[in-house]
C-alpha cells in the first residue's frame, strides 16, 4: 500500500458504483468530484480530468451553475498544472462568466487570479495585468490576504516580463509583506525568489543572492526540501556574475 489515499480511492469508486446503480445523479456528481480530487492528490491528472469532465456534464444536465463553475475552475487549474495554458484560459473564462452572473465575488476573484496566471502562461502579459488588477481590487475589498498577495505576485511577474522592473519590484515587495502578515511562509519564499529574478535581470547578483538565501532559510524551516535544493542551484548560478563583479 502506498500511503493513506488508496483506501479513499477505493471507497469513492464503490460509492460511485452505488450512486450510478441507484440513478442518483447528484450523488454521482459529488462522488466524481471527490474521486477527481483524490486522483489529483495522487498525481494522476488524466484520471482527475476524466472525473471532473463527467461531473461537469452531470452538473450541466441538472442546471447547477455553481457546481458547473467550480468544476470549470478545477479543470482550469489542472490544465495550468499541466502547462496547457490555452485550455486553462478557456476554462477560467467560462468559470468567470458564471461567477459574475451569480454575483459570487470570492469565486470571481479566484477565477480572475487563475485567468491572470494562465494569460501569463500563454505570454499575454497585458491581459494578465488586467486580470490580476481586477482580482486584486476584489481581494482588497473582501480582505482576503492570500488572494491579494497572489495577485500582487502575478502583477510582479507580468511587469517583469514587460520590462517594468521598478513596478515589478514594488509589487513583489508588497506581496512579500502580505504573505508574512498572512503567515504564508511558502509563498513568502516564492515571492522572494521571484524578486531575486528581477535583480538578476537588472544585473544585481548580490541583491539576488541575498534574497535567494532568505528564501532558502524559509524553505528549510518549513521542510520544503525540493525548494531548498532549487534555491541552492539558483544561488550557485548567480554567484558567477557576482564573482566577476568582485
Amino acid at each position: 500500500m502506498s500511503g493513506q489515499p488508496e483506501p479513499t480511492l477505493e471507497y469513492y469508486r464503490q460509492a460511485l458504483e452505488t450512486a450510478r446503480a441507484a440513478n442518483h445523479r447528484q450523488g454521482e456528481c459529488d462522488t466524481l468530484i471527490r474521486l477527481g480530487d483524490v486522483y489529483r492528490t495522487l498525481g494522476k491528472p488524466d484520471d482527475a480530468l476524466a472525473c471532473y469532465q463527467q461531473a461537469l456534464e452531470i452538473a450541466r444536465d441538472m442546471g447547477d451553475k455553481l457546481v458547473e463553475g467550480d468544476l470549470l475552475e478545477k479543470l482550469a487549474v489542472l490544465f495550468d498544472n499541466l502547462q496547457r495554458y490555452h485550455q486553462a484560459v478557456e476554462f477560467h473564462q467560462q468559470a468567470l462568466e458564471i461567477f459574475q452572473r451569480l454575483k459570487d465575488k470570492p469565486r470571481e476573484c479566484h477565477a480572475l487570479t487563475g485567468l491572470g496566471i494562465a494569460q501569463s502562461g500563454v505570454g499575454d502579459y497585458t491581459q494578465a495585468l488586467e486580470c490580476h488588477q481586477k482580482a486584486l481590487t476584489l481581494a482588497q475589498e473582501s480582505g482576503d490576504l492570500h488572494e491579494e498577495a497572489a495577485n500582487l505576485g502575478g502583477l510582479g511577474l507580468a511587469y517583469r516580463k514587460l520590462g517594468g522592473y521598478q513596478q515589478a519590484i514594488t509589487h513583489y515587495l508588497q506581496a512579500i509583506t502580505l504573505a508574512r502578515r498572512a503567515g504564508d511562509r511558502f509563498n513568502e519564499g516564492m515571492h522572494l525568489c521571484n524578486l531575486a529574478k528581477v535583480y538578476r535581470e537588472l544585473n544585481l547578483p548580490k541583491e539576488a543572492v541575498e534574497l535567494y538565501e532568505e528564501a532558502r532559510g524559509i524553505f528549510t524551516d518549513i521542510g520544503a526540501t525540493h525548494m531548498v535544493d532549487w534555491t541552492i542551484r539558483r544561488i550557485v548560478k548567480t554567484y558567477g556574475p557576482l564573482k566577476r563583479q568582485e
